[in-house]
C-alpha cells in the first residue's frame, strides 16, 4: 500500500486522471455484450432485446429462455440447451449453435446468416420466415419443423433432416443437398436452384 501512495504521488495529475478515466471504461470494452443483459438471462432465464453478441454460453441449460429481439451475433451456444426458447426476430448472424438443442424453439424471423448449427436438434421448431443464408446445418435434424418461407441460400444442408417438414414458399438456392431427407415433407412454391456439391 505504500508503494502505490508513492507511485500515485510521483504521477503529474494529468496523467492521474488519465489512469482512474481508462480504469473506468477500459473494462466496457473487453465484451461486446452488455454484462448486465448477460447477468439478467443468467438469473432470470429472459432478457427481451438484450445485447448478449459474442458471449459465451456453450453447454449452458437456457430451456424455455425468452431472448425475443436479442443481438446475439457470433455468440457461442455450442451443445447449449435452448428447447423451446423464443429466439423470434433476434440476431444471431455468425453465432455457433452447433450440437445445440432447440428442440420446439421459436426462431420466427429470426437473422441466422452465416451461423453453424452443424448436428443441431431443431425438431419441431418454428423458423418461418428466418434468413439461414450460407448457414452450415450438415446432419442437423429439423424434422416437423415449420420451414415455411426460409432462405437456404448457399446453406451447406447435407445428411440434414427436413422430414415432414413445411417448405412452403422455401427457398434452396446454390444449397447443399447431398443425403438430405425430405420424406414426408410439405412442398408448396418451394424453389430450388443450382445445387452445389462438394469440392
Amino acid at each position: 500500500m505504500h508503494f502505490l501512495r508513492q507511485f500515485w504521488s510521483s504521477l503529474p495529475l494529468g496523467l492521474c486522471w488519465l489512469l482512474v478515466g481508462l480504469e473506468l471504461v477500459i473494462p466496457q470494452f473487453l465484451w461486446a455484450y452488455d454484462q448486465r443483459d448477460l447477468g439478467r438471462l443468467r438469473n432470470f432465464g429472459a432478457c427481451v432485446e438484450c445485447n448478449i453478441s459474442e458471449a459465451d454460453l456453450r453447454m449452458t441449460k437456457l430451456n424455455g429462455a425468452n431472448l425475443r429481439s436479442s443481438d446475439m451475433a457470433k455468440t457461442i451456444f455450442f451443445s447449449a440447451n435452448l428447447q423451446v426458447a423464443d429466439l423470434s426476430g433476434s440476431n444471431l448472424r455468425g453465432a455457433n449453435l452447433e450440437q445445440a438443442d432447440l428442440q420446439g424453439a421459436n426462431l420466427e424471423g429470426a437473422n441466422l446468416e452465416g451461423a453453424n448449427l452443424k448436428r443441431a436438434n431443431l425438431k419441431r421448431a418454428n423458423l418461418q420466415g428466418a434468413n439461414l443464408k450460407g448457414v452450415k446445418l450438415f446432419g442437423a435434424d429439423m424434422s416437423e419443423a415449420n420451414l415455411s418461407g426460409v432462405w437456404f441460400n448457399t446453406a451447406d444442408l447435407q445428411n440434414a433432416n427436413l422430414s415432414k417438414s413445411n417448405l412452403s414458399g422455401t427457398i434452396f438456392y446454390s444449397t447443399r443437398l447431398r443425403g438430405t431427407q425430405f420424406r414426408g415433407a410439405y412442398f408448396c412454391n418451394t424453389h430450388f436452384g443450382t445445387e452445389v456439391t462438394p469440392q
